[in-house]
């Protein structure tokens, strides 16, 4: 044997040495992206559930306040109504106690009329 082909032969095998010494470290990298992205796609999916519950929640809460706006913007209106409706009689009763001229009756109505006007606090 001569010396070229002992120098080959080592530098063979020192590559082949390389060669899977590099290919054991790939191994192992391979693993440890595959454990992230793993990882990655149950915290994805865990992520998604807890937007979604809060989405839900958050809907179901507009809904409540919704309808309790809606409850307030009709119970308002009904109690407007009735407002108008009494203050428009009182209006009249005022008018025709004019009409007849009698004071006990004027200041009656006027009383009323004016005990139905809002407070200021």
């Amino acid at each position: 044997m001569d010396i070229t082909n002992l120098i080959a032969y080592i530098l063979c095998a020192v590559l082949i040495a390389y060669l899977v010494i590099d290919g054991i470290k790939l191994r192992f990298r391979h693993r440890k992206v595959v454990a992230d992205a793993m990882q990655l796609a149950v915290d994805k999916i865990a992520l998604i559930q807890k937007v979604q519950e809060l989405a839900s929640k958050e809907d179901a809460t507009s809904v409540e306040q919704t309808e309790g706006f809606l409850k307030f913007v009709s119970d308002s209106r009904d109690w407007a109504f009735e407002y108008i409706e009494e203050v428009q009689t009182a209006i009249s009763d005022y008018v025709a106690a004019l009409d007849n001229g009698d004071p006990d009756r004027i200041a009656e109505s006027l009383e009323k009329l004016v005990g139905m006007l809002p407070e200021n606090n």
